[in-house]
């Protein structure tokens, strides 16, 4: 249990990492303050930096990341000289999980057991499958499971109910991580449910992103709830004054987990307009899944990851397993994304979810920013014949990403593909679905942010009867929905479309 004079020693502590933080901060703009100046006084100085600049605009072609990715990174550098090659080196490059916590957290997980009779049973009726579901064991080592039942919930209020049931019914514990936890009538609940679990007995860990978080949450009731026995709530990379590449990279994953029995996942944060308590950019259209069996252990995998990188903390994962095979039709392989691994899994299961269409692929997302390898995929697609649908926000919540969104859809409005702005409001979910046989849904944006930048997470669905309800909620959506014409695409006005340029450029790095 907590004590009060931990909480009271605490807080030189914080004070120290403040004023800590100042100096740093201090020190880098000093830094630069001096190189600029020099720059323009001492001629050589400006052509070191130039050198510098180009040998850097190099060391970024040649790295291994998204190519429109590293095309922005040069411009910038090239182009705005002195400014590009502090914004890179204060920015761009680096990952968020060293080196050496890498090798600790594999050591930390262990080898993972991949049940290879599931894909075999899987290669034996549908390669399609196979290799997609393949494709993701080998690259991070994340098991696809048959007996987990999934179930889809087309909307806030709908993972609410189931919510707020299983978190009533917690014997054990409670592990919660959110990109966004906001204060309001949803939190207050599920805040009154946690201290009454909590002094039960019931462990509470909870992780909060600090970026998505801090404009909407009191942290000092978030203090004052971890001085409850059992709770521990902690931010993931705090947003402090020093500048670094890490507050680049954000913790956007949405999960749940209850005793090992029950796991949630999707696009609802916690926050009261999900759940149309809060009105904002009209009726807030969103999905998520519950699942209950093997598929559990994922996600305890991903939280235990993340706890880690929170806390340096390594919790006991064996001691929170709690298997509960359930006998059900289909596959679901769970995964979690992340800079870390630079796999950028959500990428290539997008781009194979695309390939393997063979009737009609429908996506829905909150933003469509991505490279033109990606859009020529869905073109070519387009192309062929099959049904091509994407579901996009009618009102938007970021303007100026939303003008890159339509700018990149132009493409594919023009090969064939049929692009709907969601009438009723803002389209916050994130799901593809194909052929009525595969699917994902997760956390995952179609946008740089999320592919590349961002810890994400997501499932992979096989022949789940959930497909199906995913489908008819996507159609319902778009019958709701607002077509975007090619022709009312070409006619945006002429400053548009010379925004639309500059901003595709840095698109990548919004």
């Amino acid at each position: 249990m907590r004590t009060r004079e931990r909480a009271i020693s605490s807080v030189p502590m914080m004070i120290l990492r403040v004023i800590y933080g100042i100096v740093i901060i201090a020190i880098q703009i000093y830094i630069y303050y001096l190189l600029f100046f020099m720059s323009l006084k001492i001629p050589h100085i400006l052509t070191f930096i130039n050198i510098i600049g180009l040998i850097l605009a190099i060391f970024v072609y040649r790295s291994n990341r998204n190519i429109s990715y590293k095309l922005s990174w040069i411009i910038i550098i090239l182009f705005f000289n002195f400014a590009g090659v502090m914004a890179y080196i204060a920015f761009g490059h680096g990952d968020s999980i060293p080196r050496r916590k890498n090798r600790e957290l594999r050591k930390y997980y262990g080898q993972i057991v991949i049940n290879n009779n599931v894909l075999d049973e899987i290669k034996e009726v549908d390669m399609n499958a196979y290799k997609i579901a393949n494709l993701i064991v080998n690259d991070i080592n994340f098991p696809i499971f048959k007996n987990t039942q999934v179930v889809f919930l087309n909307d806030g209020k709908e993972k609410y109910k189931f919510l707020i049931r299983d978190l009533k019914e917690a014997k054990e514990y409670i592990f919660l991580e959110y990109f966004i936890v906001a204060d309001g009538v949803i939190w207050e609940e599920i805040k009154n449910i946690l201290i009454a679990k909590a002094k039960e007995g019931v462990i509470i860990k909870m992780i909060y992103d600090d970026v998505g978080s801090k404009p909407v949450l009191n942290v000092w009731k978030i203090k004052q709830l971890n001085q409850i026995n059992n709770i521990e709530i902690v931010a993931y990379n705090p947003l402090g004054v020093n500048l670094s590449i890490s507050l680049n990279y954000r913790d956007h994953r949405k999960i749940v987990i209850i005793d090992g029995k029950v796991a949630y996942n999707g696009g609802i944060n916690l926050a009261d307009e999900y759940f149309h308590i809060k009105d904002r950019f009209g009726f807030w259209r969103d999905n998520a899944i519950r699942l209950s069996g093997d598929a559990v252990d994922s996600y305890l995998r991903l939280f235990c990851q993340m706890w880690y990188m929170s806390t340096k903390q390594m919790l006991d994962i064996s001691s929170f397993r709690r298997y509960s095979s359930i006998k059900s039709n289909g596959y679901v392989l769970p995964f979690g994304d992340g800079p870390g691994s630079r796999k950028y899994t959500s990428y290539t299961l997008f781009k194979q979810l695309i390939n393997q269409a063979d009737k009609y692929l429908y996506i829905s997302t909150p933003y469509f920013i991505i490279d033109s390898e990606f859009i020529q995929q869905i073109i070519t697609a387009c192309k062929s014949g099959i049904d091509v649908k994407i579901l996009i926000p009618y009102i938007p919540d970021k303007k100026m990403i939303y003008l890159v969104t339509l700018a990149h859809l132009g493409k594919i409005i023009k090969a064939g593909g049929k692009v709907y702005a969601y009438k009723p409001g803002f389209n916050h979910a994130k799901t593809v679905i194909s052929d009525d046989k595969y699917a994902f849904i997760g956390t995952v944006n179609v946008d740089y942010r999320s592919m590349f930048l961002h810890f994400e997470c997501g499932n992979f669905l096989y022949n789940n009867d959930c497909i199906k309800d995913m489908k008819e909620d996507f159609l319902k959506a778009v019958n709701e929905s607002e077509i975007i014409s090619y022709e009312r695409w070409e006619k945006r006005a002429i400053s548009t479309k010379v925004l639309d340029f500059i901003l595709t450029v840095l698109a990548p790095l919004m």
